[in-house]
């Protein structure tokens, strides 16, 4: 008897169990419940999403004219952000305690497609095909609300989920040999306008050290490209080897497979004015998601201020390229823009930065070509560093954008180094790959500044520019040196360089704007390493 009545109830369990699932959607696939509450009307979700406030007492159920569902996520009590996968496309609003809390529109960092990543362990990898990833802050215990757009035909589960991701530990990050930077956001979105506070871990094998930072994302045609660019400000008590962390860069080297090329424009440049502009490879993780690997260095900023030891001075820092700025902002015939870098010092010196300014677009090297000599001092040997560095690169955006010339001491410097991505043989356009010719003669010469023109033209620069390259060439620039420097970086982060693989998976992509597009990561390399040569055997030819 007892043994049937017990048979009994795990009978009714089973099919109270099934009822539920049926009738109330729950989504058996994720770690916590997904309920479809009701479908809503249209008049209904808009009113919700306009007034960014859900009142659950008014809600009726539509069944005629529905186009939205509202569904109750559960949340984990000890968790600070709620991961949800949503169908790409969907629109979407996340209320909690009856307010707005989160959308698709306005939250933009995770709203890009996420692949598979082998740092992790999902709960449905099938999941990340179809559905892109949001990071939802949570403010409270109480369960979230989600209205979303859905089509009639679909369940609950087709458009919506809650995966549970499992970060693996990052020891096997820390045997690659290069420092780890864990971020966490405080479950606040990064964007491009305004710096956001957060936490940041920086682990090596020798220790870890916890630093307050702010954060945000950097770029112009790089904010198109999945992998982000950020700038980062830390405490600048702290350093990561030889970096001190103030105001800096990191660099994502998305289009640049290699991962190499802004790392070797800024050791040639540091090497040939003796210089220690800083850079480091790092893996960089934000709010548990693995970034891939990254380059971190000096904000150009954080290059100008190191030169600066008066710190009432009226030194300035002059950046020449595509706008928007923050500064003192000038146009001029050639549609480049020439911003000087904002300072409440310089808010007072608005006449001098002017005259300035008007000095570099029509005057700067031609009041005296044979001795180049100006009403300005100059610092000549810096722009003939600078020269050499970008036409040995290639680099086709040379003097005209992301360019920078600083203002010390009454002299004129290009002391700071800046963006080499399509730099190398790298570029598909403005003849980037080919090994031959010169930047500053390329079809964008009408682009470039004047003075730079006049300063190429000058027989004087062109013997000091040979004269200088010859003697690179014995030492920094030699192929030996070349050859050797190359492989050792090769060989510090080739193993990191798979798991940003893993993360990215473009090797052998077409990715804007490569010119060639190689399957593997050696491969890459190798392509780089013999361009550079070839390149040199070139420059021998133009400049003995």
């Amino acid at each position: 008897m007892i043994r049937r009545v017990k048979k009994i109830l795990f009978i009714c369990a089973t099919l109270l169990s099934i009822y539920i699932l049926v009738n109330n959607k729950i989504d058996p696939n994720t770690q916590y419940s997904i309920l479809l509450v009701n479908n809503i009307s249209i008049e209904d979700g808009n009113n919700f999403i306009n007034n960014e406030y859900l009142n659950l007492e008014t809600i009726k159920e539509s069944k005629n004219d529905s186009i939205f569902a509202l569904i109750k996520i559960d949340v984990n009590k000890k968790s600070i952000f709620k991961n949800l996968m949503i169908k790409d496309g969907y629109p979407f609003f996340v209320f909690q305690n009856n307010h707005l809390i989160y959308n698709n529109k306005e939250n933009t960092y995770y709203k890009g497609s996420e692949k598979i990543n082998k740092e992790y362990y999902y709960s449905n990898s099938e999941l990340w095909k179809s559905q892109v990833l949001h990071q939802i802050p949570l403010h409270s215990e109480d369960p979230l609300y989600i209205l979303i757009q859905k089509n009639k035909n679909k369940g609950v589960s087709d458009f919506i989920s809650s995966p549970n991701i499992i970060k693996k530990t990052i020891d096997n990050l820390i045997l690659t040999k290069i420092p780890v930077i864990k971020i966490n956001t405080h479950n606040n979105s990064l964007d491009t306008s305004t710096y956001t506070f957060t936490s940041t871990k920086i682990i090596t094998k020798k220790n870890d050290q916890l630093i307050l930072s702010k954060m945000k994302i950097r770029g112009n045609t790089s904010l198109s490209f999945p992998k982000k660019q950020f700038n980062i400000i830390f405490d600048e008590k702290n350093k990561l080897n030889d970096l001190v962390l103030k105001k800096n860069v990191l660099i994502s080297s998305y289009s640049d497979k290699s991962l190499l090329r802004n790392k070797i424009a800024i050791d040639l440049f540091s090497s040939f004015r003796n210089k220690n502009i800083a850079s480091q490879y790092v893996h960089l993780i934000i709010n548990n998601l693995y970034e891939g690997v990254y380059l971190i260095t000096e904000h150009p900023e954080q290059q100008f201020r190191k030169q600066i030891t008066d710190t009432i001075s009226s030194d300035f820092l002059i950046q020449i390229d595509r706008g928007p700025f923050d500064g003192y902002l000038l146009n001029n015939k050639n549609g480049y823009k020439i911003e000087f870098i904002n300072d409440s010092i310089l808010n007072n010196k608005h006449d001098k930065i002017y005259n300035f300014e008007q000095y570099i677009l029509n005057h700067l090297f031609e009041d005296n070509q044979r001795n180049i000599s100006t009403k300005y001092k100059i610092n000549i040997d810096s722009f003939i560093d600078y020269i050499i560095l970008n036409e040995l690169s290639k680099n086709i955006d040379a003097y005209r954008l992301s360019t920078y010339l600083s203002f010390i001491n009454n002299k004129v410097s290009m002391d700071i180094i800046w963006d080499f991505d399509l730099s190398f043989g790298l570029a598909n356009y403005n003849g980037g790959f080919n090994y031959e010719g010169f930047i500053i003669e390329s079809e964008i010469k009408g682009y470039i500044p004047e003075f730079w023109h006049t300063l190429w033209n000058s027989k004087i620069i062109q013997e000091k520019l040979s004269e200088r390259y010859q003697e690179l060439r014995k030492n920094i620039l030699s192929n030996k040196s070349i050859n050797n420097y190359i492989e050792n970086l090769y060989k510090e982060i080739k193993v990191s360089a798979v798991k940003n693989f893993e993360k990215w998976e473009i090797l052998g992509q077409d990715i804007w704007p490569n010119k060639y597009n190689f399957k593997s990561y050696k491969e890459e390399v190798n392509y780089l390493q013999d361009w550079i040569i070839k390149r040199l055997n070139y420059l021998d030819s133009k400049w003995n």
